[in-house]
């Protein structure tokens, strides 16, 4: 049989008031237990504010007069006076070719260009839509005139353009 050499466990000795030993393993473990979440909710909430501000402002401003990068090939053209251009081709909620004409002609047209996904301005305009037309009990949508919109993204879809109608409709 072979012995079995059994380790004491010593008291923490204290010197001078120093603690040595075992509480001051225990010490630094609930240090690190305390510091531990106070840099998480620290951090995440620096992390946090700085989320919501966007990109950092450009190291050289740009001078009056002259275009950022990003919006030289951005031009407005403004056609007053103008008649709409109502053999324009675009993909209705299902994907079907359909010219912008299709949908003048007998009734009066509310025509609203928005993006689908926009997350601030173009959702405010089609609501004030909506809630204006709510106030016109005497008339109806599609029996006395038509409302008509159309996004000037791209890249949205049909079905993209099938969910916005679904939410305005009721």
């Amino acid at each position: 049989m072979i012995p079995i050499r059994r380790s004491k466990i010593e008291k923490p000795q204290r010197c001078g008031g120093a603690l040595l030993g075992l509480d001051r393993y225990r010490r630094s473990v609930r240090a690190v237990v305390l510091l531990v979440p106070f840099c998480f909710f620290f951090f995440t909430s620096a992390l946090a504010q700085s989320w919501g501000q966007g990109p950092p402002p450009r190291k050289v401003p740009i001078p009056a007069g002259e275009k950022p990068r990003d919006l030289e090939e951005v031009r407005i053209d403004q056609r007053l006076d103008e008649p709409l251009p109502l053999d324009a081709v675009f993909r209705d909620e299902n994907g079907d070719e359909v010219k912008l004409g299709a949908y003048f002609g007998s009734k009066p047209v509310a025509l609203a260009l928005v993006y689908y996904s926009c997350p601030m301005l173009c959702n405010q305009v089609l609501n004030g839509m909506t809630s204006g037309l709510d106030v016109l009990k005497a008339f109806s949508i599609g029996k006395e005139f038509e409302v008509v919109t159309v996004s000037f993204d791209p890249r949205e879809t049909p079905e993209l353009a099938r969910q916005k109608k679904e939410t305005y409709i009721k």
